[in-house]
């Protein structure tokens, strides 16, 4: 995860950095987060850990003109006062075919558990036009309107809704009422149905083939939580 309090002091109209430009010019900012499936369930994270949910703008540059990272510290600004750490791939995983071996594996065995974050803390949606179609992004917003502190996963309400939708670039309020009622009240097996049809859209196919299989599982998993947590470090 990334320290708040150094993100914030990045240059203003800075980039969302790169994961390796981060290990190199910051490794402070990187800081190692471990979390387990009991405690994301639990969402004893919440309040301290945002998670950030985007559509990247470039195959190889996520945040091209600034805009997301922009959007991101606003947002913590106007409402993060208890967030001490932020999450999101493009800072925190490493990218690129430049990666080493030790990276190829760290990359591997985060993108295997990132699903809980996305159920285990604060979210923010950036939502831009095509954010919509997008397999990756369909799926972490499901995610993060769900909540496991009944011993399954279903739509959060109340003091439980950890997402927050924040519109950039053609996203609009229409666009934001849709994704909200796409994923209301939306259990795992519809989930799956939704996000395995050919308009939600991924780069990679496997991806999806394999995020799906998992899904089952990870929603079977919730109702054994009690049995025992499953342990994740990342940063």
């Amino acid at each position: 995860v990334l320290d708040k309090h150094q993100l914030m002091d990045l240059p203003e109209g800075a980039l969302m950095p790169k994961y390796q430009d981060l290990k190199r010019d910051h490794p402070k900012m990187l800081v190692p987060f471990t979390i387990s499936f009991a405690e994301a369930c639990a969402g004893i994270h919440v309040k301290k850990v945002l998670t950030i949910s985007h559509r990247w703008m470039d195959p190889k540059l996520a945040d091209v003109d600034g805009t997301q990272l922009t959007a991101i510290r606003k947002h913590l600004k106007e409402k993060g006062d208890d967030i001490e750490y932020i999450w999101m791939d493009f800072s925190c995983m490493p990218q690129g075919e430049e990666k080493t071996a030790a990276q190829i594996a760290d990359f591997r065995r985060m993108i295997s558990q990132v699903n809980l974050l996305y159920l285990g803390t604060s979210v923010l949606i950036l939502l831009d036009l095509s954010y919509l179609s997008r397999f990756w992004t369909q799926f972490e917003a499901w995610l993060s309107m769900q909540q496991a502190t009944t011993g399954k996963l279903c739509r959060a309400s109340g003091e439980e809704r950890r997402e927050t939708i924040v519109t950039i670039y053609n996203g609009t309020a229409t666009a934001k009422k849709l994704l909200e009622e796409q994923w209301s009240n939306v259990s795992p097996d519809e989930a799956m149905v939704v996000l395995a049809t050919p308009d939600v859209t991924v780069t990679n196919q496997s991806d999806k083939t394999t995020q799906i299989a998992r899904l089952k599982i990870f929603a079977e998993n919730v109702k054994k939580v009690n049995m025992g947590g499953f342990k994740l470090v990342m940063t």
